[in-house]
C-alpha cells in the first residue's frame, strides 16, 4: 500500500467536426510521485476542499503558480508517517520543474484543442 500521485495533461479537440473515429483527446504524463504526503496533502486542502477522495483535481495555470509558490519558498505542510518520502533538495528541485514544465504546457498556444491539467492521487 502507498500513495501514487499522478500529474497529467489533456489535450481535447474541437468536436464540432469531428469525423467518426476521429481522434478527440489526448493525455500526457506531465509528473508522478510516490509517497509524497507533504505536496498530496497542500494540493487536497488547498484545491478540493480538504476532501481526500482520490478524485481527480483540476489544476488551472493560477493553481499551478500557487503551487509552484509553495514549493519554492518551502510552505507545503509537514507530515509523517509510512506514506512520506524523505524530501531534500534534490526532490525540491524537481518538484519545481515539473510544475514550471506543466505551466508551460498549458499555456502553450494551441488554436486545435484545449488543454487542463488534473492532479490525481491513489492509496
Amino acid at each position: 500500500m502507498g500513495l501514487d500521485m499522478y500529474l497529467t495533461g489533456e489535450r481535447c479537440m474541437s468536436r464540432l467536426h469531428s469525423k467518426p473515429r476521429a481522434l478527440i483527446g489526448e493525455r500526457y504524463n506531465l509528473g508522478y510521485w510516490r509517497k509524497h504526503s507533504c505536496l498530496h496533502s497542500y494540493i487536497v486542502q488547498q484545491f478540493n476542499n480538504g476532501v481526500d477522495d482520490c478524485r481527480e483535481i483540476c489544476l488551472d495555470e493560477s493553481a499551478l503558480q500557487q503551487i509552484l509558490t509553495a514549493i519554492r519558498e518551502d510552505q507545503l505542510p509537514y507530515t509523517t508517517g509510512d506514506l512520506v518520502e524523505e524530501y531534500d533538495s534534490t526532490a525540491k528541485d524537481r518538484d519545481l520543474a515539473c510544475f514550471s514544465d506543466a505551466i508551460a504546457w498549458l499555456t502553450e498556444s494551441d488554436i486545435q484543442a484545449r488543454r487542463y491539467v488534473e492532479y490525481r492521487a491513489s492509496w
